[in-house]
Protein backbone atom coordinates (compact mmCIF):
# COMPACT_ATOMS: atom_id res chain seq x y z
CA UNK A 1 0.00 0.00 0.00
CA UNK A 2 2.65 2.25 0.97
CA UNK A 3 4.25 1.45 -2.51
CA UNK A 4 1.04 2.58 -4.25
CA UNK A 5 0.82 5.72 -2.38
CA UNK A 6 4.26 6.31 -3.11
CA UNK A 7 3.60 5.59 -6.62
CA UNK A 8 0.85 7.57 -7.15
CA UNK A 9 2.51 10.87 -5.68
CA UNK A 10 5.39 10.49 -7.21
CA UNK A 11 3.66 9.97 -10.43
CA UNK A 12 1.73 12.97 -9.97
CA UNK A 13 4.23 15.16 -9.20
CA UNK A 14 6.91 13.48 -11.92
CA UNK A 15 3.89 14.61 -14.78
CA UNK A 16 3.77 18.12 -13.97
CA UNK A 17 7.01 18.81 -13.62
CA UNK A 18 7.44 17.28 -17.25
CA UNK A 19 4.12 19.04 -18.48
CA UNK A 20 5.50 22.46 -17.46
CA UNK A 21 2.68 22.62 -15.10
CA UNK A 22 3.32 24.72 -11.88
CA UNK A 23 2.51 23.06 -8.76
CA UNK A 24 4.97 25.18 -6.92
CA UNK A 25 3.35 26.48 -3.55
CA UNK A 26 2.16 29.91 -3.65
CA UNK A 27 5.09 32.36 -3.70
CA UNK A 28 4.47 35.36 -1.63
CA UNK A 29 6.98 38.80 -1.43
CA UNK A 30 10.09 38.19 -0.38
CA UNK A 31 9.62 39.74 3.15
CA UNK A 32 10.16 38.84 6.93
CA UNK A 33 6.35 39.52 7.98
CA UNK A 34 3.84 36.99 6.76
CA UNK A 35 1.42 38.55 3.84
CA UNK A 36 -1.76 39.56 5.99
CA UNK A 37 -3.87 41.07 3.21
CA UNK A 38 -5.05 41.01 -0.33
CA UNK A 39 -6.63 37.83 0.08
CA UNK A 40 -8.85 35.77 -2.70
CA UNK A 41 -11.81 35.83 -0.71
CA UNK A 42 -14.94 37.03 -1.67
CA UNK A 43 -16.47 40.46 0.68
CA UNK A 44 -18.12 38.77 3.78
CA UNK A 45 -16.53 35.31 3.96
CA UNK A 46 -14.67 34.03 6.63
CA UNK A 47 -12.34 31.04 5.13
CA UNK A 48 -11.65 29.62 1.78
CA UNK A 49 -14.48 26.82 2.43
CA UNK A 50 -17.42 29.49 2.59
CA UNK A 51 -16.42 30.92 -0.64
CA UNK A 52 -18.58 28.86 -3.56
CA UNK A 53 -16.37 30.80 -6.45
CA UNK A 54 -13.46 29.66 -4.45
CA UNK A 55 -14.33 26.67 -4.04
CA UNK A 56 -15.39 26.06 -7.75
CA UNK A 57 -12.04 27.03 -9.35
CA UNK A 58 -9.86 25.07 -7.15
CA UNK A 59 -12.22 22.21 -8.26
CA UNK A 60 -11.84 23.08 -11.59
CA UNK A 61 -8.23 23.14 -11.21
CA UNK A 62 -7.77 19.97 -9.31
CA UNK A 63 -9.75 18.08 -11.85
CA UNK A 64 -8.09 19.10 -14.93
CA UNK A 65 -4.81 18.59 -13.27
CA UNK A 66 -6.36 14.87 -12.37
CA UNK A 67 -7.80 13.90 -15.73
CA UNK A 68 -4.54 15.24 -17.51
CA UNK A 69 -2.33 12.83 -15.71
CA UNK A 70 -4.56 10.02 -16.45
CA UNK A 71 -4.58 10.62 -19.71
CA UNK A 72 -1.05 10.82 -20.24
CA UNK A 73 -1.02 7.55 -18.00
CA UNK A 74 -3.34 5.62 -20.84
CA UNK A 75 -1.03 7.34 -23.40
CA UNK A 76 1.83 5.22 -22.03
CA UNK A 77 0.06 2.23 -21.74
CA UNK A 78 0.02 2.31 -17.88
CA UNK A 79 -3.36 2.85 -17.32
CA UNK A 80 -6.05 0.78 -18.74
CA UNK A 81 -8.88 2.52 -17.39
CA UNK A 82 -10.03 5.70 -15.32
CA UNK A 83 -13.33 6.96 -13.90
CA UNK A 84 -13.23 9.90 -11.68
CA UNK A 85 -16.51 9.50 -9.84
CA UNK A 86 -16.37 12.14 -7.30
CA UNK A 87 -14.17 15.58 -6.65
CA UNK A 88 -15.30 17.93 -4.44
CA UNK A 89 -14.39 20.33 -1.25
CA UNK A 90 -13.42 18.60 1.88
CA UNK A 91 -13.95 20.81 5.05
CA UNK A 92 -12.85 18.48 7.82
CA UNK A 93 -9.61 17.70 5.94
CA UNK A 94 -8.74 21.77 4.72
CA UNK A 95 -9.73 22.64 8.28
CA UNK A 96 -6.70 19.84 9.71
CA UNK A 97 -4.27 20.70 7.09
CA UNK A 98 -4.73 24.14 7.98
CA UNK A 99 -3.95 23.67 11.70
CA UNK A 100 -1.10 21.39 10.91
CA UNK A 101 0.61 24.04 8.06
CA UNK A 102 -0.44 27.13 10.64
CA UNK A 103 2.73 27.85 12.48
CA UNK A 104 4.77 25.55 10.80
CA UNK A 105 8.16 26.08 9.55
CA UNK A 106 6.94 25.49 6.22
CA UNK A 107 4.73 27.79 6.61
CA UNK A 108 7.34 30.31 7.86
CA UNK A 109 9.51 29.41 4.80
CA UNK A 110 6.58 30.29 2.77
CA UNK A 111 5.35 33.35 4.58
CA UNK A 112 1.69 31.99 5.20
CA UNK A 113 0.64 33.36 7.73
CA UNK A 114 -3.17 31.70 9.49
CA UNK A 115 -5.30 34.08 7.89
CA UNK A 116 -3.65 33.38 4.95
CA UNK A 117 -3.74 29.47 5.46
CA UNK A 118 -7.64 29.94 6.21
CA UNK A 119 -8.40 32.22 3.14
CA UNK A 120 -6.17 30.49 0.32
CA UNK A 121 -6.19 26.95 1.50
CA UNK A 122 -8.31 24.38 0.80
CA UNK A 123 -8.20 20.59 0.38
CA UNK A 124 -9.73 18.59 -2.77
CA UNK A 125 -10.94 14.82 -2.02
CA UNK A 126 -11.35 12.70 -5.76
CA UNK A 127 -12.25 9.73 -5.32
CA UNK A 128 -11.40 7.57 -8.77
CA UNK A 129 -11.51 3.93 -10.24
CA UNK A 130 -8.31 3.03 -12.22
CA UNK A 131 -7.00 -0.48 -13.95
CA UNK A 132 -3.04 -0.35 -14.07
CA UNK A 133 -1.25 -2.71 -16.26
CA UNK A 134 0.46 -4.52 -14.16
CA UNK A 135 3.67 -4.97 -16.52
CA UNK A 136 4.43 -1.42 -16.99
CA UNK A 137 2.77 0.03 -13.34
CA UNK A 138 3.61 -0.82 -9.97
CA UNK A 139 0.37 1.16 -9.05
CA UNK A 140 -2.69 -1.50 -7.29
CA UNK A 141 -5.42 -1.00 -9.39
CA UNK A 142 -9.57 -0.73 -7.92
CA UNK A 143 -10.90 2.26 -5.88
CA UNK A 144 -8.72 5.28 -4.91
CA UNK A 145 -9.20 7.95 -2.46
CA UNK A 146 -6.62 10.99 -3.13
CA UNK A 147 -6.36 14.50 -1.37
CA UNK A 148 -4.98 17.37 -2.97
CA UNK A 149 -4.09 20.62 -0.84
CA UNK A 150 -4.47 23.72 -3.21
CA UNK A 151 -3.39 27.43 -2.32
CA UNK A 152 -4.55 30.41 -4.11
CA UNK A 153 -1.49 32.39 -5.90
CA UNK A 154 -2.14 35.83 -5.11
CA UNK A 155 0.50 36.83 -8.05
CA UNK A 156 -1.20 35.03 -10.78
CA UNK A 157 -4.79 34.57 -9.92
CA UNK A 158 -4.56 30.94 -9.75
CA UNK A 159 -4.92 27.55 -7.66
CA UNK A 160 -2.00 25.56 -7.62
CA UNK A 161 -1.41 21.83 -6.20
CA UNK A 162 1.06 22.15 -2.96
CA UNK A 163 1.17 18.26 -1.90
CA UNK A 164 -1.26 15.16 -1.88
CA UNK A 165 -1.95 12.34 0.20
CA UNK A 166 -4.03 8.94 0.11
CA UNK A 167 -6.09 7.55 2.62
Amino acid sequence: MKNKIFSLILAFTLFFLLAGCKNEPSQLPETDEPKETEYYLSDGKENACDDAEACETCIQTAESSIIAYFENEKEEGKVKFFELEDLDIDEEETVRNISRYAGSELARTKKWSTPYLEQNFLVVRAEYSAEYDGTKSPDNSGDILHYMIMTYNLENSSWEWVDSYMR
